[in-house]
């Protein structure tokens, strides 16, 4: 799929500049007015399999260190639960993580919530890092208004979940 990199003025009127998939270009215009942007240039730097770039096509079918991703889940419940605002969160956990499949996912979701969608709604973007039970729980806790809870028991549950695995791939 092609990626198109991308300069906009935010709803706030702050310049931001990055990149966007889209199948075209009209695609690529709607996803960002849908985020609520107004498109100051929109460039096509690659047609994805046939493009230049083969590291960041890789780069896709990279998974993210399941450890990784259990430890940013304690630390935003626990930033959650202390009244960081969520924008502010995502920043913070995205310069802190040392997995860079995370880093720029972490990126994308932050412009995604400061641009006005639901949390739920833009990890549901990244289905490759973020499973179907992480976006529901999350979705749930949105719309109960419990969001801090549902992230301290997403955590927990990714912790044991991930000692489980560990114990079994030793005792193999």
């Amino acid at each position: 799929m092609p990626v198109f990199l991308y300069e906009a003025r935010d709803a706030t009127g702050e310049k931001v500049s990055g990149k966007v998939e889209a199948s075209n270009r009209k695609a690529a215009t709607q996803r960002l007015q849908e985020q609520r942007m107004a498109i100051i240039s929109l460039k096509e730097v690659s047609g994805g399999v046939g493009g230049g770039d083969v590291g960041a096509f890789l780069d896709k079918f990279k998974k993210v260190n399941e450890q990784a991703l259990t430890v940013f889940s304690r630390q935003f419940a626990t930033m959650i639960n202390a009244g960081l605002a969520m924008v502010r969160c995502l920043d913070i956990l995205s310069e802190q993580t040392e997995d860079k499949k995370l880093q720029s996912t972490l990126d994308q979701v932050r412009r995604d919530v400061e641009a006005g969608q639901t949390l739920s709604a833009s990890l549901a973007r990244h289905p490759q890092v973020f499973s179907t039970l992480y976006i529901s729980m999350v979705k749930a806790g949105e719309m109960g208004g419990v969001l801090d809870e549902v992230q301290e028991r997403l955590a927990g549950f990714m912790e044991k979940d991930f000692a489980l695995k560990k114990k079994v791939k030793s005792a193999l």
